[in-house]
C-alpha cells in the first residue's frame, strides 16, 4: 500500500470531497492503486468511474508533476458511466454479439495502453495517431521511438485546443504541431456518437503489447445494472442470509510494466519467492475463480454460457460477496471467493487454496501441458542479465494475468523453440531467477515461458508464451598479464567458436558499465588467444576488459559479460637527489617559520616528501620497500608535506611555503618516489635554524648595556645587529655583528655586554648561530638616551670658613642639539641626597648677574659647551660649615623623558664640604 501521505490521488480525493463531490473511491483502494501504479482489472465501481482521472494523475505523477501543478478539466471533474473490468467472470447475456473478456481481439483491432484506456480514447483516434507516426519515421521525418503509444495517448485526453497544445504535450512532435492536430481533429469529427447499442471499450490498465479492448453492448450493461440492483441480497439465496466477505487488504497484485525495462515489475530476492506475489487481489474485491458446477474449470470457456441476465450482472460488476452463480436446477447461491476463518477476529480471510504460493504445491514443476506449437520467431522483450561475484541473475517484467507460473528454461546447444527443447532451471511466480552454472560451450540460451489461468491447474493445462529471452555468450577464461619491458602481454582462452574478443585499456576511473568503448585497443585482430600492448605509459595502472563477441546461426551478434584485469606497466622507479631547502622565514619558539622545497621531475611516479625532526634510521634510505611499508619507517601521513606541487622551468617542481614547526631547531625532508605500490625514499636534505634568542631583554647602565635572554637551543653563539627602529631585520642582520657572545661566556657574564650610545633612537637584533645556519633574528629596543654632566664648585669667605654659595656648570658631551630641560640643585647637611626632595631644593641665579631674582629651578639656554659652560651660583640658606648637594633633573620632567636623560656625577668630594 502507499505510504505517502502526500499522495496525488489521495489529495485529489480530499480536494473533490471537500467540493461535495460523491461517489468517490475509498482512501484503500487509491492507496493501493498509487503504489502498484496501475489500475488493476475489475476495479470497483467508483474506481471504474474515475478511472480518467485517475489515469490522467497516475500519467502526470510518472514525469514528476505534484498536486500543486495539476489542472484538472472539466470533464475530469465528472465521473464516467460504469464500466466493466476484464476480470469479470461471466459475461452480460445480451442480444447483440459480445465479445468475451478472454477472446483475442479481431484482426487489425489495435490494443489500447492502459492510459488511453482508462482516457476512454477512442480506438480509430489513437490508430490515427500511429498511421501518421509509423508513415513519418518510415519517410525519416520522425526518429524511430521518439513517440512512443503512451505519448500519442497525451494527445487525446484532454482535448486540445489549438496546434501548440501539441509541442507542450509532446515536445518530439512540435515541429509538425499543425499536421498532428490536423489529426486528431479529424478523427474526432468523423467518430460517429455513441447510441444505445454502441460497444463501450472495457476499462482496463494493461500493457499496449498484450491487452485487447474488451466491449459490452451498453444498452444491455445498464439494464443489468439495473437489474441487479432490483433484486434484494436475500432473494439470491432464497431467503437465506447473504453471507457477505470483506476481502484481505493486504494482498498484492502483480504490476504490469509500462515499458520492457520493467520499472514497475515485482523484483523477488534470489531464491525467493512472495506467498502472495502473483495472486490477483484488490482492496474492496477478489477475483472468482470459481466456476458453476455445470461448466468446466476455464471461466473462458464458458464465457458465452447463458445465465440470467440480473446473476450474469452481478457476477461480472459486483464484488464477489455478492456474486451468484446459477446451479443446473435454477437455485442461486452465494459464492465466497474468501475463506473466513472463525477463529480470527473480525472473520480474517485467507486464499483460496488454489490461488496460494505455488511453493505450498508439491511437483509444480510437473503436470505441464505439452506446447502444441513452435516459437520460432523470438521474443519482444529481453531478460535482464546481471553478473555478480560469478553468479547471474535474470529479471523480466511481471504479466498482468492474476496467476501466472514462469517456467525459465535454459540451453548451451540451441535456441529452444518450445519448453520442452530446454533443461528447465525454475519454476517461480517472482521475477528473478539465479543461475550460477557456468556456461557449457559458447552461447547459452535462456527463455522465459509464461503459464497463466485462473487457478494453478488452470495455468499448468493453459498453452505456454514465451514472455522473454535473451543470449548469454561465454567470455574468456584462464587471463592472465604479464608487464615485460615496454610491454604488456595478456593471454587467455576463449570459447570455441568465437568471432573476435574486444580488447579495452581503460584508466582506473574509466571501469564503470559504459563509456569505456573508446579506449578499444588492437582493433585490426581477432584477439582469440591474447594481446600484446604496447601503447601504455610507464608506470601507470590501467584495466584491461576482455568481451567475447560472436554470431548465432541465426546471424544475429552477440557479446558476453566483460572480464576486468587490473596490471600495471613496467617501469624503473628513480629517487630524488637533489631536493633543495630554501628558508623563507626561520621559526622561533612560539612561531612557525617557512620553507621552499625545489627538485627536478621524474620520468616517471608520484614524489611525496615527508618531513622529520629527526633524522631516518641507517639502511633505509635509497631502498625499495612496498609502499604499505612507509608507516613503519616513520613515514606516516602526519609527515607527509600535502602543500600542491608546482611545475616551473627546466623540469623543475617547487612546493611553496612549507611550514617549518616552531622549536625545530634542524628540519629533515626525505623525498619517497611512488611508483604503484613500490616505494623508494630518496637522499634527504637538512636545514639547521637555530631558534631565536627568547625573552630579549636590555638594562642600560650607562657606561655600558647588558642584554639578557633565554639560550636558543642548538645555537654555538649569538649575534648582536645594532640597525635603526623598524628597520628589515634581515637586512641590519646581513652585515658585521657589533658584538657576539659564546654560551660559556653569556653564563659568566650574566648577559651580553657591550658600550654604545646611539645618536638616535636604535634597536638589538639578536640571532642564534650554528654553523652557517642562522636563525630568524629578535629585535629589543636601545632609546637615545642624553648623558648629562655637571661639575661643582664651593665658594668661602675664607680658605676654611664656611661656603657661602655653590657654583654649579651643566653640560652634554657629543651633543650637537639646542635648549636643555630644567634642573634643580638639592642640599643635605648629613648625606648625599637620593633624589630631588631628599633635602633643601637651593634657590639659583645666573652667576653672570648676580643681582637677579633667585628661582629654585636651573634651566641653561643650551648644554654645548662643555666645562666652561655658563655657571649658575646655588644660594644657601646661610653660611654652613658642612653639607652635600647634587644636581637632578626637575620633577616637572614627564616620566618619559626622565628615561632617556641620564645624569652623571662628578667625584664625590666635589659635592661635599666639612
Amino acid at each position: 500500500m502507499c505510504e505517502n501521505k502526500q499522495c496525488i490521488l489521495l489529495t485529489w480525493r480530499r480536494f473533490m470531497a471537500a467540493n461535495g463531490m460523491p461517489s468517490l473511491p475509498s482512501e484503500s483502494d487509491l492507496s493501493f492503486i498509487c503504489a502498484q501504479g496501475r489500475i488493476p482489472d475489475n476495479p470497483p465501481s467508483a474506481v471504474a468511474s474515475w478511472g480518467h482521472a485517475i489515469s490522467f494523475l497516475l500519467n502526470q505523477a510518472k514525469f514528476g508533476v505534484t498536486w500543486e501543478g495539476i489542472h484538472l478539466t472539466g470533464d475530469l471533474l465528472r465521473p464516467l458511466a460504469a464500466t466493466i473490468g476484464r476480470g469479470s467472470a461471466t459475461p452480460l447475456a445480451t442480444s447483440s454479439p459480445t465479445t468475451s473478456p478472454n477472446a483475442a481481439a479481431p484482426v487489425g483491432t489495435p490494443a489500447l495502453t492502459g492510459m488511453a484506456a482508462a482516457t476512454g480514447a477512442a480506438p480509430n483516434l489513437l490508430d490515427g495517431l500511429r498511421a501518421w507516426r509509423d508513415r513519418a519515421v518510415k519517410d525519416g521525418a520522425l526518429a524511430a521511438g521518439a513517440a512512443p503509444d503512451h505519448h500519442l495517448v497525451m494527445l487525446i485526453r484532454p482535448a486540445m485546443k489549438r496546434p501548440a497544445d501539441v509541442g507542450q504535450r509532446v515536445a518530439a512532435l512540435a515541429p509538425f504541431a499543425q499536421e498532428v492536430f490536423d489529426v486528431v481533429a479529424a478523427a474526432e469529427t468523423s467518430a460517429a456518437p455513441a447510441s444505445s447499442t454502441t460497444p463501450a471499450t472495457t476499462f482496463v490498465a494493461t500493457d499496449e503489447d498484450e491487452a485487447q479492448p474488451r466491449t459490452v453492448p451498453r444498452s444491455n450493461l445498464a439494464t443489468a445494472i439495473r437489474a441487479v440492483e432490483a433484486v434484494p441480497p436475500s432473494s439470491l439465496s432464497g431467503g437465506r442470509p447473504v453471507t457477505t466477505v470483506q476481502p484481505p487488504a493486504d494482498y498484492t497484485s502483480p504490476v504490469y510494466p509500462s515499458t520492457a525495462q520493467y520499472p514497475g515489475a515485482s523484483v523477488l530476492p534470489s531464491g525467493s519467492h512472495s506467498s502472495g506475489a502473483t495472486t490477483s487481489a484488490y482492496q474492496g474485491h477478489v477475483a472468482d475463480t470459481t466456476a458453476p458446477r455445470s461448466t468446466s474449470s476455464s471461466v473462458a470457456s464458458n464465457a458465452t454460457e447463458s445465465r440470467p441476465s440480473a446473476v450474469t450482472a452481478s457476477t461480472a460488476h459486483e464484488p464477489p460477496s455478492l456474486a451468484a452463480a446459477a446451479r443446473e436446477d435454477g437455485e442461486v447461491q452465494t459464492e465466497v471467493s474468501a475463506e473466513v476463518s472463525a477463529d480470527k477476529p473480525g472473520g480474517a480471510q485467507t486464499l483460496p487454496s488454489d490461488l496460494r504460493s505455488i511453493e505450498s504445491h508439491d511437483d509444480i514443476e510437473r503436470g505441464f501441458a505439452e506446447a502444441l506449437s513452435v516459437v520460432a520467431e523470438p521474443a519482444s522483450t529481453v531478460v535482464d542479465h546481471i553478473s555478480m561475484d560469478g553468479r547471474s541473475i535474470y529479471r523480466w517484467p511481471a504479466q498482468s494475468e492474476a496467476l501466472t507460473i514462469y517456467r525459465v528454461v535454459v540451453s548451451d546447444s540451441q535456441r529452444p523453440l518450445v519448453p520442452e527443447m530446454g533443461d528447465l532451471l525454475a519454476v517461480t511466480q517472482g521475477t528473478e531467477v539465479e543461475d550460477g552454472a557456468p556456461i557449457g560451450g559458447l552461447f547459452r540460451f535462456v527463455q522465459v515461458w509464461a503459464n497463466s489461468g485462473d487457478s494453478i491447474g488452470a495455468a499448468k493445462a493453459a498453452q505456454p508464451r514465451l514472455v522473454a529471452e535473451c543470449v548469454r555468450v561465454a567470455p574468456v577464461h584462464e587471463v592472465s598479464g604479464s608487464p615485460d619491458f615496454g610491454q604488456v602481454a595478456l593471454v587467455w582462452t576463449a570459447p570455441p567458436g568465437a568471432s573476435r574478443v574486444q580488447v579495452f585499456r581503460l584508466p582506473p576511473a574509466m571501469t564503470g558499465p559504459s563509456g569505456f568503448r573508446a579506449f578499444e585497443i588492437a582493433t585490426d585482430r581477432p584477439n582469440l588467444g591474447g594481446v600484446v600492448d604496447r601503447g601504455g605509459e610507464a608506470g601507470a595502472a590501467y584495466v584491461y576488459r576482455m568481451i567475447v563477441e560472436a554470431r548465432d546461426p541465426s546471424g544475429g551478434s552477440h557479446q558476453s559479460s566483460p572480464v576486468d584485469l587490473r596490471l600495471e606497466w613496467p617501469a624503473v622507479i628513480r629517487e630524488v637527489t637533489n631536493l633543495a631547502i630554501h628558508t623563507v622565514k626561520g621559526p622561533t619558539r612560539f612561531e612557525s617559520g617557512m620553507v621552499d622545497l625545489t627538485w627536478t621531475a621524474l620520468p616517471v611516479g608520484d614524489v611525496q616528501i615527508y618531513r622529520l625532526k629527526e633524522p631516518l634510521g641507517a639502511g633505509i634510505l635509497g631502498v625499495e620497500v612496498d609502499k604499505g611499508a612507509l608507516p613503519q619507517m616513520g613515514l606516516t601521513d602526519s609527515e607527509l608535506c600535502k602543500n600542491p606541487q608546482d611545475p616551473m622551468g627546466d623540469d623543475q617542481i617547487r612546493m611553496a611555503e612549507v611550514p617549518w614547526p616552531p622549536g625545530w631547531p634542524r628540519i629533515h625532508f626525505v623525498p619517497v618516489t611512488i611508483l604503484g605500490q613500490r616505494a623508494l625514499p630518496g637522499r634527504p636534505s637538512v636545514e639547521e635554524a637555530p631558534v631565536a634568542p627568547g625573552d630579549p631583554r636590555l638594562v642600560d647602565r650607562v657606561a655600558q648595556q647588558v642584554i639578557t635572554f633565554v639560550w636558543p637551543e642548538g645555537a654555538t653563539y649569538v649575534r648582536a645587529y645594532i640597525g635603526p627602529v623598524g628597520a628589515e631585520p634581515h637586512a641590519v642582520c646581513s652585515g658585521n655583528p657589533h658584538h657576539q657572545v659564546t654560551e660559556e661566556d653569556y653564563r659568566r657574564h650574566g648577559g651580553l655586554r657591550m658600550a654604545y650610545n646611539p645618536p638616535s633612537d636604535a634597536a638589538v637584533f639578536l640571532t642564534g648561530v650554528r654553523g652557517d645556519s642562522v636563525s630568524a633574528p629578535v629585535a629589543v629596543p636601545l632609546p637615545k638616551r642624553w648623558q648629562i654632566r655637571y661639575s661643582v664648585e664651593l665658594h668661602r669667605r675664607r680658605l676654611i670658613g664656611p661656603v657661602d654659595y655653590v657654583r654649579v656648570a651643566v653640560w652634554a658631551p657629543n651633543e650637537q642639539a639646542a635648549g636643555s630641560p630644567p634642573f634643580v640643585v638639592a642640599y643635605n647637611q648629613d648625606r648625599l641626597p637620593m633624589h630631588p626632595r631628599d633635602g633643601v631644593i637651593l634657590t639659583c641665579v645666573p652667576d653672570a648677574t648676580p643681582d637677579a631674582s633667585p628661582t629654585q629651578v636651573m634651566h641653561p639656554q643650551t648644554l654645548i659647551g662643555g666645562p666652561q659652560s655658563p655657571r649658575f651660583r646655588m644660594l644657601l640658606p646661610s653660611p654652613v660649615a658642612r653639607g652635600y648637594v647634587r644636581l637632578f633633573v626637575s620633577p616637572g620632567v614627564g616620566a618619559e623623558s626622565l628615561r632617556r636623560i641620564v645624569v652623571l656625577d662628578p667625584s664625590v668630594t666635589e659635592l661635599r664640604w666639612a
